[in-house]
């Protein structure tokens, strides 16, 4: 069994496509915030997605972005899946915690409550990347390409690798 790993990070014998396609994702660039924006975990059943480190909010693990919350869970390192039940076609979070919540860690349980919600189970869907920037959850040349272009204008390393002239648009 082989396995190929395509390093992109632009090591000083990579082909200047190579170093092109790494430069899309240095931190600061208007392309690396729409791959950011755009790759999207489709949770689907919840077991493959850990909850505590997979699921974000505003780009933060939940277990950071809620940290007195983590401290408070009965349970710290189970999948989406562990934390809820289906009843026929509804799912219904059930977080425990060690205890309840003093009254001043309620604002945070609320907000912890409300960032779950929203996170989107299926029972018939496997867990995936999704591309948001599309309709149909897939990822295109042209959609990343639209994204890039409802923001501010000019980031040389999309037109090195994605210009009129590029092979990925041939």
């Amino acid at each position: 069994m082989c396995s190929l790993i395509w390093n992109i990070s632009g090591g000083a014998s990579s082909s200047s496509f190579l170093k092109s396609v790494g430069s899309l994702f240095e931190e600061g660039s208007h392309s690396a915030k729409i791959l950011r924006e755009g790759l999207r975990v489709v949770v689907g059943r919840g077991n493959r997605a850990r909850l505590w480190n997979d699921i974000t909010v505003d780009g933060a693990p939940l277990k950071e972005a809620f940290p007195r919350i983590f401290a408070l869970a009965g349970s710290k390192a189970g999948y989406v899946c562990d934390y809820g039940s289906w009843s026929g076609s509804v799912w219904s979070w059930d977080i425990a915690l060690r205890r309840a919540c003093f009254d001043w860690e309620l604002e945070q349980w609320e907000l912890f409550r409300n960032s779950i919600e929203s996170i989107q189970i299926s029972e018939c869907i496997p867990a995936t990347i999704g591309w948001s920037f599309c309709p149909d959850g897939q990822f295109s040349i042209k959609s990343f390409r639209k994204g890039l272009n409802s923001g501010q204008v000019g980031d040389p390393s999309v037109s090195r690798v994605f210009g009129r002239d590029s092979v990925l648009l041939r």
